[in-house]
């Protein structure tokens, strides 16, 4: 018998209001307007929106995740954690699997 409970959150709150699954926390929000504030070139020279310092934004998320420690904490109550799109946001995620030790699972919903 299992018991399996979700919290839904999303780095653009925008969507949570037409999918009305999402919590809006500005635990995550903060990512999706950096990521819609952020223009890069990509590797083939193509100005897109995306990431900038990613192995800083990974840790202010693990920051804020793990704040409080405890059961206080997001991470603590998570048994798992789910990424999706962008695909490259799953490495927000890497300080929890690498210093917490928490599965990371991506879904990717269109072609990669």
């Amino acid at each position: 018998h299992y018991v399996l409970e979700l919290e839904d959150y999303s780095f653009d709150t925008r969507y949570c209001s037409l999918a009305g699954s999402c919590s809006v926390d500005e635990r995550f929000a903060w990512i999706g307007e950096h990521l819609r504030g952020t223009i890069v070139e990509t590797c083939g020279g193509l100005f897109l929106k995306g990431f900038q310092n990613m192995p800083v934004l990974a840790q202010q998320l693990a920051s804020l995740l793990t704040n409080g420690g405890g059961e206080g904490s997001l991470a603590a109550r998570a048994d798992l954690l789910l990424c999706t799109h962008p695909p490259y946001s799953c490495r927000l995620f890497w300080p929890l699997v690498v210093d917490h030790g928490m599965p990371l699972l991506g879904f990717f919903g269109g072609t990669l």
